[in-house]
């Protein structure tokens, strides 16, 4: 029978993280390990975990972050098949059984189900139907991130000694599915098994943190995938987090050339124009644009 390693990473969520647990240990597929790793909470939280002691593994360390806490699950867990689950985040109880039967029905190495956000009081945000994004999607993802770490579930053979990125903070569980779509075909599980509870600082909802995670996203591709048609999905993604970059109303742009747009842009877009042209053209070639640009204006 295969046997699962579910990782909850938590901090200071003393007044969340048990019904996260909790939605663990009910799940249908009881053969699992369950691993809780408390990233320095400062609240009651290990006294609330302290629960559950004999049913879980309970990790605490200092405060290094959510990829850190998630990377000593991972080094401590001990099963052919891992998922995770953020300690405000919960799982329908037949979570794992049914991801579990689709990915091995269909072949697939890394799946992730559909998934509801819902408000801290219950009310839904919004839900998220990724029935059709199965496959070769890399570069579909790289503009459209359908993919939520709570809904993930994939081998660990496939994961190999790849692991979250520790040296960033925003977007880092989009550069490690990255590196999955880039080697896997992704699995997409209909179901919505997964709520993803959704808070006033939370990525989804704060303007400077998906910056972040946007900056992120585009170094780690430019840094790591050189092809064209990867930078045409960059330009995607760019144009999809336009509204992060105010810069005119869309019904005004009209009514204003080009070089007035260029002269309104924010400081922060041109570094987005500067990823992209840094990885097409390379430093030499970009040095000698921007000089030959330089000297030739009036």
């Amino acid at each position: 029978m295969i046997k699962f390693s579910v990782i909850i990473p938590t901090f200071n969520r003393f007044d969340m993280v048990q019904r996260a647990i909790n939605s663990v240990l009910s799940q249908s597929y009881s053969n699992y390990e369950l691993i809780i790793v408390d990233d320095g909470s400062t609240d009651d939280t290990p006294q609330i975990v302290n629960i559950f002691k004999d049913k879980i593994k309970f990790i605490q360390q200092e405060n290094l972050g959510v990829s850190a806490a998630r990377n000593k699950g991972i080094e401590i867990s001990a099963h052919e098949y891992i998922t995770f689950l953020d300690s405000d985040d919960l799982w329908e109880p037949e979570k794992l059984e049914k991801q579990l039967k689709y990915m091995l029905n269909n072949g697939y190495a890394f799946s992730y189900t559909s998934f509801k956000q819902k408000y801290l009081d219950g009310n839904l945000f919004e839900s998220n139907d990724v029935s059709s994004f199965y496959g070769d999607v890399f570069y579909d993802f790289i503009s459209e991130w359908k993919i939520c770490t709570p809904c993930v579930m994939l081998e660990r053979a496939a994961l190999g000694k790849k692991r979250f990125l520790e040296n960033i903070f925003m977007g880092e569980d989009i550069c490690l599915w990255l590196s999955f779509l880039w080697r896997y075909k992704g699995g997409a599980v209909p179901d919505f098994l997964t709520t993803v509870r959704v808070r006033s600082d939370s990525t989804s909802q704060s303007i400077e943190k998906r910056k972040k995670a946007l900056y992120t996203v585009i170094g780690y591709l430019s840094d790591n995938y050189s092809n064209e048609e990867c930078m045409l999905y960059i330009g995607l993604l760019i144009d999809k987090f336009r509204d992060l970059f105010p810069i005119i109303q869309i019904n005004e742009v009209a009514k204003i050339d080009a070089k007035q747009i260029d002269s309104l842009i924010q400081p922060k877009d041109y570094l987005l124009r500067l990823l992209i042209a840094r990885k097409k053209y390379g430093i030499i070639g970009l040095s000698k644009i921007l000089f030959k640009r330089l000297f030739s204006r009036t």
